[in-house]
């Protein structure tokens, strides 16, 4: 049978755990006991520390150092879930049925802002496009303007002097390159976003494949498995020859993060 991922941490806190007996409880006083399974111990570790690093990519910009520097955070964080999830009283059916009931409206508005970003996205392109006619522009009103100052102090308008010209030529040739300078950072800056959006994607995709793959085994075994499952048993439409394969890439990450966000808000 093949092992499940929790079972490692299952074993260490059976090595762990401190041995006892109902005879000994009853000479310390101890009458009523509540117990709890090392299997459900260990697959609440698991989930604090899955919700500790999807909280960690979903809010890094990621920048490797800055992701080093958050690496602290990361036990802070799993440790607050597990706490929260051991000390919490709602039955998992609720809080199923609850998070269910939001997921809906949370994505809608993720699905607005992501529409709101492309049409930003488009008329930036736009406006990239329509830059040589509104350089053209600019270029004459700077040489109109030079033409101006070296009239009112004695040039001839209709006959520029040869200084004059090159003067003319090479203060345009400086506001192209600066120009160009000013657009190839946009450029670079717009490139560095959506590669961040990449990795973010990408990260989101494998932890969810992860997951999916850890479900699947537990079913297997029969194992019990808390939490919110897919209807899926493997994850749907990530193959490379679908012609879906990117809407259903962002609609899973856009699921995620509605998901990270119900339970901050819950917090």
């Amino acid at each position: 049978m093949e092992p499940l991922l929790n079972d490692p941490v299952t074993e260490t806190l059976r090595r762990w755990s401190r041995q006892t007996t109902p005879d000994e409880l009853k000479e310390r006083g101890v009458s009523n006991l509540r117990s709890v399974s090392l299997t459900r111990v260990s697959m609440l570790i698991e989930k604090a520390v899955n919700r500790a690093l999807l909280a960690r990519t979903l809010h890094s910009g990621g920048d490797e150092d800055e992701e080093s520097a958050q690496f602290d955070s990361v036990s802070v964080t799993a440790r607050k879930e597990f706490m929260a999830m051991a000390t919490s009283d709602v039955p998992v059916e609720d809080e199923v049925s609850d998070v269910q009931e939001h997921a809906v409206s949370a994505l809608d508005q993720l699905k607005a802002e992501l529409a709101g970003r492309q049409r930003e996205v488009a008329e930036q392109e736009r406006a990239l496009r329509s830059v040589g006619g509104l350089a053209k522009d600019a270029d004459e009103e700077l040489a109109t303007k030079l033409r101006t100052l070296f009239v009112s102090w004695g040039g001839k308008a209709d006959s520029p002097s040869a200084l004059e010209r090159e003067v003319i030529e090479l203060a345009v040739q400086e506001l192209r390159r600066e120009r160009g300078n000013s657009e190839r950072e946009r450029l670079r800056h717009h490139q560095d976003e959506i590669s961040v959006l990449e990795r973010r994607i990408g990260k989101l995709t494998k932890l969810l494949s992860e997951t999916e793959g850890d479900l699947a085994r537990a079913q297997r075994v029969g194992a019990p498995v808390n939490g919110i499952a897919s209807e899926y048993d493997c994850v749907q439409g990530l193959s490379e020859d679908d012609e879906f394969h990117e809407k259903k890439s962002e609609l899973m990450t856009a699921i995620f993060e509605a998901n990270m966000e119900m339970r901050e808000a819950a917090g």
